[in-house]
């Protein structure tokens, strides 16, 4: 059985399975809305994400975008131009500052992430690489953030890639290098180096200092090297708990952005305040703000670290 092209669909390879095409696959995932069922209940709370949904949606689609689909409160989209793509997550992380937030419960955030390559399309869904790719950029964003590839930062105009910063490299499933992530700056994210994107001007530069509090013992770490956390003596942090590797995790600072990165056997589990916790294992994350990390277990069981990432003027 064969398949049929349409004559002015350029750029596409017909195969048994779809088409095979170039395109922009951006993510958006809406922070915070598990607790926000629980604040305000299942009708208050579906009503505030599906508006939120909407606005996304009106945004994708001015900036040439169409949405694949919405589940639960995340939404899927495709672009065939990446700086249209790059324009239009810009326009949903300002559309959403703008929002006012449901009453009773503090105004969501948006995860947002993209990229762009080959694809395989099968009606109106992708699948492949590509797709593979952005849902990773999207787990790694924090809420109110803009994470890409160094791949697509390549492709897009000088003025949009001078709003790009990179952080560090992960590794994607199914992909045997690294993959280089670069955050798009729209903002003054996370209190670090702040970049209006418009005008410009030049930035205030902060540095980050790290302080750990482990069973009431503070630290405060400047990152002139790496800081080890584990159950062997010889570490920076020692926990001493059966579930924690002897050289569990590492914290560094790679550019402006501490990195926990997990070693360990059991994984770790990072908690931003006010965000649900999430697993880590054999896997990097940077940190911000303040927070929680369990070692082989979550921090609630015992063992956890707690975490504050602190500002001083350069």
């Amino acid at each position: 059985m064969g398949v049929v092209m349409d004559p002015g669909d350029k750029g596409m390879v017909a195969t048994m399975a779809g088409q095979s095409c170039e395109i922009g696959i951006l993510f958006g995932d809406i922070s915070g809305s598990t607790q926000l069922y629980e604040v305000l209940g299942d009708r208050a709370a579906l009503a505030a994400i599906e508006g939120c949904l909407r606005a996304a949606t009106g945004v994708v689609t001015a900036h040439g975008g169409a949405v694949v689909k919405t589940i639960g409160d995340e939404l899927m989209a495709a672009f065939p131009d990446p700086a249209a793509m790059f324009d239009a997550a810009l326009a949903m992380q300002r559309c959403m500052e703008t929002q006012a937030g449901p009453e009773g419960a503090k105004r969501l955030a948006l995860r947002i992430g993209f990229h762009y390559g080959p694809a395989i399309r099968t009606g109106a869904d992708y699948f492949g690489n590509t797709v593979n790719v952005a849902a990773r950029m999207v787990q790694i964003a924090r809420a109110g953030q803009i994470i890409t590839s160094g791949d697509l930062a390549g492709l897009l105009p000088q003025a949009q890639r001078a709003a790009t910063r990179e952080l560090t490299r992960f590794s994607v499933k199914g992909k045997s290098e690294a993959t280089r992530i670069v955050e798009v700056v729209w903002q003054e994210s996370g209190g670090l180096t702040a970049v209006d994107v418009l005008s410009r001007s030049p930035p205030t530069v902060l540095r980050p200092l790290l302080q750990l509090d482990c069973a009431g013992i503070v630290r405060i770490f400047e990152g002139e090297r790496e800081v080890t956390l584990g159950r062997d003596a010889g570490n920076d942090l020692v926990v001493a708990h059966d579930r924690v590797s002897r050289r569990h995790a590492t914290l560094g600072l790679r550019r402006d952005r501490w990195m926990l990165t997990d070693h360990s056997t059991n994984g770790s589990f990072i908690a931003f305040d006010g965000e649900p916790e999430r697993p880590l294992h054999l896997d990097a994350i940077d940190l911000h703000g303040a927070g929680t990390i369990g070692l082989g277990q979550p921090a609630a069981l015992g063992g956890g670290v707690r975490f504050s990432v602190l500002l001083r003027r350069r």
